[in-house]
C-alpha cells in the first residue's frame, strides 16, 4: 500500500510564511529558465511552461509543456534533453492542438500529464471552451503523434464551489498518482476563488469520481494571505513519506510560492502537515508568480528535482528547476516527523 500512517502532529499555518519544522532550502538552478518562450508569431510566443517530464533513461528526457500564442490559445508541445537541463524543442510542435469548432477544447489544451506504460503513451490534459474547463485524455504509440479519446471530456468537478460565476464547471487537472488501486488526479478551479486542491479517482481513466467534497488542501487565512489559494499540486511518494507540492498565493497573485505538505494519503481526511516552501517568487523571470510543480527523483545524481513554471513582469511564462540532495531531503523529512510527534 502507498498510504502511510503517521502519529499525531502539530498544526501549522502556512499563511504566516513561517514553519517550525523547516525543510532545507532548495537550490535554484543558476541558468534558469531552462525553456524560453518562442519568437514573435510562434505558437508558444507568450508561454512555454506548465510541463511534465518523462525520463526514458538517464540520457533521454522528454518535457511535455504548454504553449500560448499571441491570441492566448493554448496548445501542447514537447522538448528533448540529455540531462533535464538543456532542452531543444521538437521541430513539429505543437503536437496536441485545440479541438474543432464548438468542441469542448476549442479554445485551448494545456497542463499535459504524460506517462508511458507497456501498451502506450498516455496523457491527461485540460481543455477550454469559453469559461469552461474540463479534463480529457489522449494516447500515442511514440509520444509524438497523439490521438484524443472519443470519450472526451472524461471529467469535470461535480463540486458546486468549483463552478464559475456563469454556472459553468471549472476543472483544471495537475498532479497524478497511480497504483494498483487506480488513478488519483489532483484538480482545482481556475477563476473561481479561492482555488483549492481536490482529488478524483478512476480505474480506467474514463470514468472518474470525486470520493469527497472536502478539499485535500483547503484555503486558509484571508484573501491577502499567502495560502489563501492552493492550486496546480503534484503528489510525490518519497520512501515512507507521501508529499504534495502545491502552488499557493493570495487572491490577486501578488504573493506566490511552491509549498510542501506531508499527508497520510490522498483520500484521508486528516489535515495535511505543512513543511515549508520550496520556491518563492523572485525578481526576474519568475517575479510575478510560480506554479505547476513537477517533482522527479534524479537517481543518477542523487537529488530531487522540482520543475516549476514562472511568470515574468511581462506576463511571459517559462520553466525552471530547483534541486535538493536525496540524503538531505530524507534527513529533513525524518527530523521534522520526529519533532511533530
Amino acid at each position: 500500500m502507498w498510504i502511510s500512517k503517521y502519529p499525531p502532529r502539530k498544526t501549522l499555518n502556512e499563511s504566516t510564511g513561517k514553519c517550525s519544522l523547516p525543510v532545507s532550502e532548495w537550490q535554484l538552478y543558476s541558468k534558469n529558465p531552462i525553456i524560453f518562450t518562442g519568437k514573435t508569431g510562434d505558437w508558444d510566443e507568450l508561454s512555454s511552461s506548465w510541463g511534465s517530464i518523462v525520463l526514458r533513461n538517464k540520457n533521454q528526457w522528454l518535457m511535455y509543456y504548454s504553449g500560448r500564442d499571441a491570441s492566448k490559445k493554448l496548445r501542447i508541445g514537447v522538448a528533448f534533453s540529455e540531462d533535464g537541463l538543456n532542452w531543444r524543442k521538437h521541430g513539429n510542435n505543437p503536437i496536441v492542438s485545440c479541438g474543432a469548432s464548438r468542441s469542448w477544447d476549442v479554445d485551448g489544451v494545456y497542463c499535459p500529464i504524460v506517462w508511458k506504460n507497456k501498451e502506450a503513451w498516455n496523457m491527461i490534459y485540460t481543455g477550454i471552451n469559453s469559461n469552461q474547463y474540463q479534463i480529457g485524455i489522449a494516447q500515442s504509440n511514440d509520444g509524438i503523434e497523439w490521438f484524443k479519446s472519443r470519450y472526451n471530456p472524461v471529467f469535470c468537478s461535480p463540486v458546486r464551489s468549483d463552478a464559475s460565476r456563469f454556472g459553468k464547471p471549472q476543472t483544471e487537472g495537475w498532479g497524478l498518482f497511480f497504483d494498483d488501486s487506480g488513478y488519483y488526479l489532483l484538480h482545482n478551479s481556475v477563476t473561481k476563488k479561492p482555488r483549492e486542491i481536490r482529488v478524483a479517482h478512476s480505474q480506467d481513466l474514463i470514468s472518474w469520481k470525486s470520493p469527497s467534497s472536502t478539499p485535500l488542501l483547503a484555503s486558509e487565512g484571508c484573501d491577502s494571505d499567502l495560502g489563501y489559494m492552493k492550486y496546480c499540486a503534484w503528489p510525490y511518494k518519497f520512501l515512507a513519506h507521501f508529499l504534495v507540492f502545491s502552488a499557493v498565493s493570495d487572491k490577486m497573485y501578488k504573493k506566490s510560492a511552491i509549498g510542501l505538505w506531508r499527508i497520510a494519503g490522498l483520500l484521508k481526511s486528516e489535515k495535511a502537515e505543512f513543511l515549508g516552501y520550496v520556491v518563492k517568487q523572485r525578481p526576474g523571470w519568475h517575479e510575478r508568480e510560480v506554479d505547476t510543480p513537477f517533482v522527479i527523483n534524479d537517481q543518477q545524481n542523487e537529488r530531487i528535482r522540482c520543475y516549476f513554471g514562472g511568470r515574468s513582469p511581462r506576463n511571459r511564462w517559462t520553466e525552471g528547476v530547483a534541486f535538493i540532495s536525496c540524503s538531505l531531503f530524507e534527513a529533513n523529512l525524518n527530523r521534522n516527523l520526529r519533532k511533530s510527534t
